[in-house]
C-alpha cells in the first residue's frame, strides 16, 4: 500500500522509504496525542492517516524550521503548538476520488473542537 500511495510522482518512493517509514511510525505512536486511521475493505488496506499534538515549544528538526520562519515566531506558536498536526495520509489508486482522503482526514482531526 506504501508503495501504491507514494511509488509514483511526485515521491518516487520505494521499499527502502517503506521500510524507513515503519520504522518512524513505531517511534511516532508513542508521541503526544498520536492518533490514527485505517481504511479497511475487507482484509485490504485502501488508505490510512496519522497525526498528533505538535509540541511546544516548536521542533526544530525537519521541516518546522521553515515553517517557523515563514509564519514567524508568534503565530507559529499562536497556530501550531498544541494544534493536530496531519503526518501522513495515503490512499490506495484504486479508491482515489472516491472521497476516502477526507474521510480518513475527518477522522483524525474531528475531535479538535478548535479547529486547529
Amino acid at each position: 500500500m506504501y508503495a501504491d500511495a507514494f511509488g509514483g510522482p511526485p515521491w518516487h518512493e520505494g521499499l527502502e522509504q517503506a521500510d524507513a517509514y515503519l520504522e518512524r511510525l513505531a517511534h511516532d505512536v508513542r508521541g503526544p496525542g498520536f492518533t490514527a486511521a485505517l481504511a479497511l475493505d475487507g482484509g485490504t488496506v485502501l488508505g490510512w492517516a496519522t497525526a498528533w499534538t505538535t509540541p511546544d515549544p516548536f521542533p526544530a528538526e525537519r521541516c518546522y524550521p521553515r515553517i517557523s520562519a515563514a509564519l514567524g515566531e508568534s503565530t507559529t506558536a499562536h497556530w501550531l503548538c498544541g494544534a493536530r498536526e496531519v503526518d501522513e495520509l495515503a490512499v490506495a489508486g484504486h479508491a482515489r476520488g472516491t472521497g476516502m482522503g477526507g474521510r480518513l482526514l475527518d477522522a483524525v482531526t474531528d475531535d479538535r473542537p478548535d479547529g486547529r
